[in-house]
């Protein structure tokens, strides 16, 4: 859902974010370059047995039929660590975004879009979210700079991370077309005589799945299943699926899932049976009355007597989703009341880490590994801190900015406070000195 409500921030008559594209990258897994794969890995990994161990991963290989066959490129399919391999293989495609489009301010844009507006070129801001392998961009330009946009995208895909942009998939759409995305249906609403508005409702794929699984679950060579047992799992299915899309538009939707649910329980338990429907309701068929329900529904009893009602999608509230400002923001892995102790020998969290919510290249955290370089002693007076005084170490350019330094840790100096202070006065003195 992270993904989803910024759309509802951004695709309206005051935005314009009307145009987009839906990116699909042809067999995303299956083509992942292993010497650019360890090489990302390498930017922040420092420890040459996981380095050794990633590349044995990568290289295994797979076995079909009793024959193993060499992995060139790709990661293991439905290994745990594929989904985090592929984050960090296309962070290079968040960083190409951030480069062109997520480092402008908003006078930046504007200016931006006027210029493209004397022009007539069309161009505008571009938006754009990423889970795993699945991502859209959004865009204000026109539908021309659109179909620009999915080019440059290819080629960067292509020539950088060597892998093909389907381009058959990867459609430009306008939002009153409607748009797939994780699972959800995108559209924007135009009808007579009301106000207009953004509808985020299932896919059509995902609802065919859903009726899938629910008909293989209730099909007549499954009439042995024990009745709780069946009623428990099919409620597990239920309660997940619209667990899933309980902040979007889906509680008509729900209602009518409930309706062809029942409908194929009442068909299996009448196949499992061999009895006539109406039998079958007298032997399913309850009063409901808890939690302040009073309705018929279908039951059954377990093993200890107890009653399983089959559960309703629409009895689950359908709220708008609150995302938490980005300033707010915190990693939800890092319990922020956690203390490392001192004498664990594990370094404490920098504020200056990468949290995630920073695209900058050149920030990667630069500081927090020249720290740990340093083992936390100031380069200067070789002073230890303590795990409470970390935040009183500074990292100091050794070649100076301006003159070209980068951010990285063999190009940064540790300093405490003090010592920094006066490094920075000696080298103002030296510039007056030569300024004399």
């Amino acid at each position: 859902m992270d993904c989803i409500q910024p759309l509802w921030r951004h695709i309206h008559r005051r935005q314009n974010y009307w145009w987009v594209i839906e990116g699909d990258i042809s067999k995303c897994f299956d083509r992942v370059n292993h010497q650019r794969l360890l090489a990302a890995i390498a930017r922040r990994i420092d420890d040459n047995r996981v380095m050794a161990l990633q590349r044995l991963l990568l290289k295994a290989g797979v076995m079909e039929e009793g024959v193993v066959h060499t992995t060139e490129e790709g990661t293991p399919q439905g290994g745990i660590l594929s989904p985090l391999l592929a984050n960090i293989y296309l962070h290079d495609l968040d960083v190409w975004w951030q480069q062109r489009w997520g480092v402008l301010t908003p006078k930046q844009r504007q200016y931006r879009k006027a210029k493209a507006r004397a022009q007539g070129t069309g161009a505008g801001h571009v938006l754009y979210w990423r889970y795993a392998d699945d991502f859209i961009l959004l865009t204000n330009g026109s539908k021309s700079y659109a179909h620009a946009l999915r080019e440059q995208l290819r080629q960067f895909l292509q020539e950088e991370l060597h892998l093909e942009l389907n381009m058959a998939k990867t459609q430009v759409t306008h939002a009153k077309d409607g748009v797939d995305f994780l699972g959800f249906h995108i559209q924007w609403m135009t009808p007579t005589r009301k106000r207009p508005w953004l509808r985020v409702t299932p896919s059509a794929k995902n609802v065919y799945r859903f009726k899938t699984k629910i008909r293989e679950m209730t099909a007549s060579n499954r009439g042995y299943d024990a009745p709780s047992q069946k009623i428990a799992a099919i409620n597990r299915v239920t309660r997940g699926w619209i667990a899933y899309y309980r902040h979007s538009n889906v509680k008509k939707m729900a209602s009518s899932l409930d309706y062809w649910v029942n409908l194929r329980v009442v068909k299996w338990a009448k196949r499992r049976h061999a009895a006539r429907i109406r039998q079958v309701l007298n032997m399913y068929k309850a009063r409901q009355t808890d939690n302040g329900r009073n309705r018929w529904n279908l039951r059954v009893l377990n093993d200890h007597r107890q009653s399983i009602w089959l559960f309703k999608m629409a009895d689950v509230g359908i709220t708008r989703y609150v995302s938490r400002a980005a300033s707010s923001w915190q990693n939800p892995y890092l319990d922020a009341t956690e203390v490392v102790p001192s004498s664990s020998g594990q370094s404490p969290l920098e504020e200056d880490a990468w949290m995630g919510n920073s695209l900058s290249s050149a920030h990667l955290n630069w500081a927090g590994e020249a720290k740990a370089r340093a083992h936390y002693v100031c380069q200067g007076c070789d002073r230890s801190l303590l795990a409470g005084e970390v935040d009183q170490l500074h990292t100091h350019h050794r070649v100076p900015k301006h003159r070209g330094g980068q951010y990285h840790p063999r190009n940064a100096q540790v300093l405490c406070q003090p010592c920094h202070a006066s490094v920075h006065k000696s080298q103002m003195s030296k510039a007056d000195g030569r300024a004399v």
